[in-house]
C-alpha cells in the first residue's frame, strides 16, 4: 500500500470512525409541532435578557421555534443545518460546532419566513418542514416532517411541556396591540369631528383632562355600534396549549364586534397612539383594560370594554375599576389565588412589551389603506351636480355668497345629530326635525328612510347583494337599475374602513326633476346603499348640508 493511500485513509479515519453510526438527530417545530404565526411574529424582534444566562445546548436563533435536535458524536464536531419548507420558509442555513461528545443541541437556523404569507394565514393547513444536516463535511440522509401551521387569529396564553411545567404567554396579547393601525386615526378623527373634546393631548394636559380624552374615545368607538361577541376558540385543539381567538383590529372594525380581549386591544392601541400607557389587566375567564393617567403612572383608570355596547363610559369604568381592586393583591403577589388561577391573573403593560421587543401585529389588508382617512366633516365628497341654472337667480346667489362668512368662521343654519340604525348596523348624521322610520325593502331587508319636513329631501340607507363586485361597479348597477344618469366622475375612497365609491345623478320621478348624491360601501358578501336625493331646486338649496349627511355614513 502506498503511502499517499495510507495518508488518504488516516484522515478519514480521524474524521469518522469506521462503522460508526450516523449521529442521532431529529426535526424540532415549535410548541406542540404546531407552527404559529403569532408568535413567530410576534418574537421575531425580541431581545436576549442579558441577566439570564444562556442555555449553551441551544444554538443558533435564541428564539427559534424550529430546528434539529442533534446528539454529538464527538467533541468540537463541526455541523451545518438547513431548514425550509414548502410555502412559508426558505433555505436557512446554521453552522458552527457542538462542543461537547455526547450532549444533545437544539440547533435553530434565523429562519428566513414569508412574513406577509404568515400575516395571511386565516384558516389552518399542513406545511411539510425539512432539514438537510451535514456532519463533518458528510451530509446525512435529509428528513422531513409535516405539521399544522395555525391561524395568525390563534394566540398561545400558555403551554405545558413534558414535564407538565405551565409556561405563561399571554404577554403574547400585547402583539395584537396595533397602534400603528390606519382605523385608530379614523377613530380619533371621528371623536374630534363629533366634539366630543377639542384636541388629543394625552399627557400634556391634566389627569382630569386626560380622562375625558379617554370617554372620548369609548364614544367614538361605542357610535360606531360594537357589540359584545364572545369567539375565543382557536384553529385547533391541544391538550398543551391554551390558545385563544383574537380578531385583528381591522376584523373587529369591519363587524362592530368584539370579546374582551379584542374589545381592550382595540382601546389600548388608541390609547398608545395617544401616547398615553395602557396595560391589559387579565384575570380568570376575563381582560379588561387600564391606562395611566399621568407619565408619572401615580394614577390609572380601567375600562370593561363589554359594556360598550350599551352602558355609558362612567358606567364601565365603575365596573372595571372594582373588578381590578378586586385583582390587584394577586397580581402583586400580596395573596396567592386558588390553585389553577396563578397564571390567570396578569398584568400585561404594553410599553413594557414594545421595549422587549414585542411586535404588534401587521394587518396586510389595512397597508393599501390612507394613514389616516378623515372623519365625515373632514372628507365630504365633490358636490354630486355642479347646474348653475337650478340655483335660483344667480345674482341672489352670489349677494348671500359675499355676506356669508367663510373658513372656520362660517356656521351652517342646522345642526346634525347622529341617528343610529341598529338593524343596518349603521349611523348617520341628520337634523334633529327629520322623520325616520326603518321598514322592509322588496327582498326583505331592513331599508332606512329619513325626510325634511316638506318630503322634497329624503336620505336612504339599504343593503345590496356585493356579487364579489368592486363598489364603484355596484354603484354603476345600482344606477342603471334606478334609470338615472350620472353626473360627474365617480370618486372611490375608504370610508370608516369600507371600500367605498360616490357620484352624483340626476333623472326624474313621476315627471319631475329629482338630483341624487349615491355611495355605495362594500362590506363583505354585503353592500349599504346610502342616497340622499331631493326634487332639484331643494337639492341645490340644500347640496351642502346633503354632502354632509352623506359624509356622515358610518358601518360596521
Amino acid at each position: 500500500m502506498n503511502r499517499a493511500l495510507c495518508a488518504l485513509l488516516l484522515a478519514l479515519a480521524l474524521v469518522l470512525p469506521a462503522g460508526a453510526a450516523e449521529p442521532e438527530w431529529d426535526i424540532e417545530v415549535g410548541i406542540d409541532n404546531s407552527i404559529y404565526p403569532s408568535l413567530i411574529i410576534a418574537t421575531s424582534t425580541m431581545v436576549e435578557d442579558e441577566e439570564e444566562e444562556p442555555d449553551p445546548t441551544m444554538l443558533g436563533d435564541p428564539w427559534g421555534l424550529i430546528g434539529v435536535n442533534i446528539v454529538a458524536p464527538a467533541a468540537r464536531t463541526p455541523v451545518r443545518v438547513e431548514m425550509s419548507s414548502g410555502k412559508l420558509i426558505q433555505p436557512s442555513v446554521w453552522e458552527g460546532v457542538l462542543e461537547k461528545k455526547g450532549e444533545t443541541y437544539l440547533v435553530c437556523p434565523v429562519l428566513k419566513f414569508d412574513y406577509d404569507a404568515l400575516l395571511a394565514v386565516r384558516q389552518p393547513f399542513p406545511e411539510v418542514v425539512t432539514a438537510k444536516v451535514t456532519v463533518n463535511g458528510q451530509l446525512l440522509p435529509e428528513k422531513s416532517k409535516r405539521v399544522p401551521v395555525r391561524s395568525i387569529n390563534d394566540c398561545i396564553l400558555a403551554f405545558a411541556d413534558d414535564e407538565e411545567e405551565v409556561t405563561d404567554t399571554s404577554w403574547l396579547i400585547a402583539a395584537y396591540v396595533n397602534e400603528n393601525h390606519p382605523v385608530v386615526d379614523q377613530i380619533l378623527a371621528e371623536a374630534l369631528d363629533a366634539g366630543y373634546v377639542d384636541s388629543f393631548a394625552g399627557y400634556q394636559k391634566e389627569a382630569s383632562e386626560v380622562k375625558k380624552e379617554i370617554k372620548a374615545v369609548y364614544r367614538a368607538i361605542q357610535d360606531r355600534g360594537f357589540k359584545y361577541s364572545n369567539i375565543t376558540r382557536g384553529s385547533g385543539e391541544s391538550a398543551t396549549v391554551g390558545a385563544q381567538h383574537i380578531r385583528l383590529i381591522g376584523d373587529q372594525v369591519r363587524g362592530s364586534q368584539a370579546n374582551c380581549v379584542e374589545g381592550s386591544v382595540l382601546f389600548a392601541s388608541i390609547l398608545r397612539k395617544l401616547e398615553m400607557d395602557p396595560f391589559l389587566v387579565l384575570v380568570p375567564g376575563h381582560m379588561f383594560v387600564g391606562v395611566f393617567l399621568d407619565e408619572n403612572q401615580e394614577d390609572a383608570l380601567c375600562i370593561e370594554t363589554t359594556m360598550l355596547g350599551d352602558s355609558s363610559f362612567e358606567d364601565a369604568v365603575a365596573t372595571a375599576q372594582q373588578q381590578f381592586e378586586e385583582a390587584l393583591p394577586y397580581i402583586s403577589g400580596e395573596e396567592e389565588p386558588e390553585e389553577g388561577d396563578a397564571t390567570d391573573y396578569t398584568l400585561i403593560d404594553i410599553a413594557t412589551a414594545r421595549q422587549l421587543g414585542v411586535m404588534p401585529i401587521r394587518e396586510a389588508a389595512a397597508d393599501s389603506a390612507p394613514a389616516a382617512v378623515p372623519a365625515a366633516h373632514a372628507q365630504r365628497p365633490a358636490p354630486s351636480v355642479a347646474d348653475e341654472e337650478s340655483s335660483g337667480d344667480g345674482e341672489a346667489v352670489e349677494e348671500e355668497a359675499e355676506a356669508e362668512p367663510e373658513g372656520e368662521d362660517a356656521e351652517a343654519d342646522y345642526e346634525l345629530e347622529t341617528v343610529k340604525v341598529k338593524e343596518l348596523g349603521a349611523s348617520i348624521d341628520l337634523p334633529g326635525d327629520w322623520e325616520t322610520e326603518v321598514e322592509e325593502d322588496s327582498a326583505g331587508d331592513p331599508l332606512f328612510t329619513a325626510s325634511n319636513g316638506d318630503g322634497d329631501l329624503v336620505v336612504n340607507i339599504g343593503i345590496m347583494d356585493a356579487q364579489d363586485m368592486e363598489a364603484s361597479a355596484l354603484l354603476k348597477t345600482y344606477l342603471e337599475g334606478l334609470g338615472m344618469k350620472r353626473e360627474g366622475a365617480v370618486e372611490k375612497m375608504d370610508l370608516a374602513g369600507l371600500p367605498s365609491a360616490i357620484v352624483g345623478a340626476s333623472g326624474d320621478m313621476e315627471g319631475e326633476a329629482i338630483l341624487a348624491t349615491v355611495m355605495i360601501c362594500r362590506s363583505g358578501e354585503k353592500a349599504y346603499i346610502v342616497q340622499a336625493l331631493g326634487a332639484q331646486e331643494a337639492f341645490t338649496d340644500s347640496q351642502d348640508m346633503l354632502v354632509e349627511i352623506i359624509s356622515s355614513f358610518r358601518a360596521r
